[in-house]
């Protein structure tokens, strides 16, 4: 037998212990969507030909045998929405788990799929190892720490998504290696401090949520085509701040460096606080920003030639430095 397909067939029960000694020519093994529970047997490895492993949204429970990684045809895996950690083994959780399988997977694996599965501890930095992964799916668990450096090194990656853990520290700048990446989730990164996202081919207007960051202490979004109305946003952040400091007066008073140049940013240009120290070139060439006299910006003049587009910088960096316990 080469291919098993029992998905969304109400099975239930556990799955035999033998199972994977009478499945020596296993290639594709899908049972997902059913209501199978236990554990998930040891001897499937024996099963050494398995290209796809398919058992999300059942009830299987405990820790998924570290032996996967002698799967070496193993090209899609896809452990979601079981019970991976149940209550009964919450003193030996899967922060174990994930760094000894990640490991022994083969470079051949594509696909992996573990959203949802209350994986605990950190992503290790053997991630880096599967270097034909395309997907990386590890959205929705307790992960903590910080995103391995190694992602960048998977170059083959086009979906990688993050979000709905407890990661913190810097988005690495190693991830603007993976050039054929479409599919970047890291939203809930609250605890976020440095962001660099420059020399990219980023458009449309900075999203409001951009601004929640309460403990960002580093932005960089220069080289970029960004645009729309800014000031608001930045007003957001003055107030975020100020809720954890409430000594601090003035909009940003750390601020040390803004360049809006060639953009095609709008809204007034406030002159109070840091802001009164900033020079003309500082928002020189926008589409629609309101100039007070003191500065004199002179309105954005679109050139017909073929240099319009050639000068599209934003450099906008929020240096706060940590005087606040909060911080």
């Amino acid at each position: 037998m080469i291919v098993i397909n029992l998905i969304q067939n109400q099975l239930s029960g556990h799955l035999p212990s033998t199972m994977g000694c009478t499945l020596p020519n296993l290639e594709r093994l899908t049972l997902s969507h059913n209501k199978l529970s236990g554990t998930i047997p040891n001897s499937i490895i024996n099963a050494s030909k398995l290209i796809t492993l398919n058992l999300g949204y059942n009830y299987f429970s405990g820790l998924i045998p570290n032996t996967f990684g002698n799967l070496r045809f193993l090209n899609w895996l896809s452990p979601v929405q079981n019970y991976l950690m149940t209550k009964p083994l919450a003193a030996n959780p899967l922060r174990g788990f994930l760094p000894s399988l990640v490991s022994n997977f083969s470079a051949s694996l594509q696909e992996f799929n573990a959203y949802g599965c209350e994986l605990k501890g950190s992503i290790p930095q053997e991630i880096g190892n599967l270097s034909g992964l395309i997907v990386l799916n590890l959205f929705n668990n307790d992960l903590i720490g910080t995103i391995p450096k190694t992602v960048g090194g998977l170059q083959q990656l086009q979906g990688l998504d993050l979000f709905g853990n407890n990661l913190q520290g810097s988005i690495p700048y190693d991830l603007c290696n993976l050039k054929r990446l479409y599919s970047l989730l890291l939203q809930g990164l609250v605890s976020l401090r440095e962001l660099y996202l420059d020399s990219n081919k980023l458009s449309s207007s900075i999203p409001s949520s951009f601004w929640n960051l309460e403990y960002i202490l580093q932005i960089d979004l220069s080289s970029n085509s960004l645009s729309g109305s800014l000031l608001p946003h930045i007003q957001k952040l003055k107030q975020q701040s100020l809720r954890k400091n409430s000594q601090v007066i003035g909009a940003l008073p750390h601020l040390k460096q803004l360049n809006l140049s060639y953009n095609r940013l709008e809204g007034e240009i406030p002159i109070k606080g840091p802001f009164r120290n900033f020079s003309t070139q500082s928002c020189f060439g926008n589409y629609a920003l309101g100039s007070p006299p003191i500065l004199q910006v002179p309105p954005y003049k679109e050139d017909n030639g073929e240099g319009t587009e050639k000068a599209i910088v934003l450099v906008l960096k929020y240096i706060l430095p940590r005087l606040y316990p909060s911080y």
